[in-house]
């Protein structure tokens, strides 16, 4: 049953938060350009590493670590 709502839960929210998603991923694209994503590596249970997908907040090839505005904002609201 945990997993069926589980499941039910994500779609919809998936569904529900995909504008918003598709509306920041352009938006990173016209200020900075690619890639949209960031990738991480983590470590989880058992010692397995796994990657972690976030939203772009750094400007690319620059000296020192500059954050967009758009980064700011998706910072905050983190």
């Amino acid at each position: 049953m945990k997993l069926i709502l589980d499941i039910s839960l994500s779609f919809f929210f998936l569904i529900f938060f995909s504008p918003v998603i598709i509306l920041v991923s352009f938006l990173i694209i016209l200020i900075d350009g690619f890639p949209i994503l960031y990738i991480s590596k983590r470590v989880g249970k058992k010692n397995k590493i796994f990657n972690i997908y976030k939203f772009r907040t750094m400007k690319l090839n620059t000296p020192n670590d500059e954050i967009t505005f758009l980064g700011k904002f998706l910072r905050r609201l983190s």
